[in-house]
């Protein structure tokens, strides 16, 4: 009877966070192409200027240096090619936080992420019970429908670095004048910590935060295997 009661409950708390914006939720995830900036070119094909409220430009993640992979997945979800979709011990552990201090918070995989940064889903972004459920459901869908690499992919394309850089290759223009695939271990772990506070931990306005944040990264992806001591 308890296990009954018990499944039951679960049912009603999925239909009752299933609400009428999940279809529209799934269409707009399966439908997403990233705002992409205005390119003006010569006669003869020269790039004369790049215009947009949002400076990005998608890159294949073949084309991501696999060090700048490593670097977002220690910080943000290094087990992220372990899970479903979302980290019921992290998870647990949030709850645990939210009830002592009152904030909904933390726990959020890549997955969850890109859910809730493709804006065109419709879900809340009032930190609440409500919404943590809504991304976990929609986590779930997104990893059947799916890669983890396609994921990634969609993340390292949309996630926000600061001032207009969205995505890995405009925030390694941005702050490197570099491409992509130039980039060093040191400033790939640099733009991996922006992730937490893209503002506070700009280079270029907060150079003493930047590094801080940088080195945080570098020792997260030692203790995880990803980097050697050498390097």
């Amino acid at each position: 009877m308890f296990v009954a009661a018990g499944w039951g409950a679960g049912l009603g708390v999925v239909i009752w966070i299933l609400d009428d914006d999940a279809q529209r939720t799934m269409e707009a995830l399966d439908s997403f192409r990233p705002k992409l900036g205005s390119k003006v070119y010569s006669g003869d094909g020269e790039l004369l200027g790049q215009f947009a409220i949002e400076s990005r430009e998608y890159v294949a993640l073949n084309e991501i240096p696999l060090t700048l992979q490593k670097a977002f997945l220690a910080t943000e979800d290094d087990e992220f090619y372990d899970h479903r979709g979302f980290r019921p011990l992290a998870l647990a552990n949030a709850a645990v936080d939210s009830l002592r201090t009152g904030n909904v918070r933390g726990a959020s995989t890549i997955t969850q992420q890109v859910v809730r940064n493709v804006d065109q889903t419709g879900i809340s972004k009032d930190v609440t019970v409500q919404r943590k459920l809504k991304e976990i459901v929609y986590a779930l869908q997104l990893e059947r429908s799916y890669t983890k690499d396609e994921i990634l992919e969609i993340y390292l394309n949309q996630v926000f670095l600061g001032v207009t850089a969205y995505g890995v290759k405009a925030a390694a223009a941005q702050y490197f004048s570099k491409d992509v695939w130039d980039l060093t271990l040191g400033e790939c772990a640099m733009l991996a910590g922006l992730t937490r506070s893209p503002n506070n931990n700009n280079p270029f306005r907060s150079p003493k935060n930047a590094i801080t944040r940088r080195n945080i990264v570098l020792l997260q992806m030692l203790e995880n295997g990803l980097i050697t001591q050498e390097e």
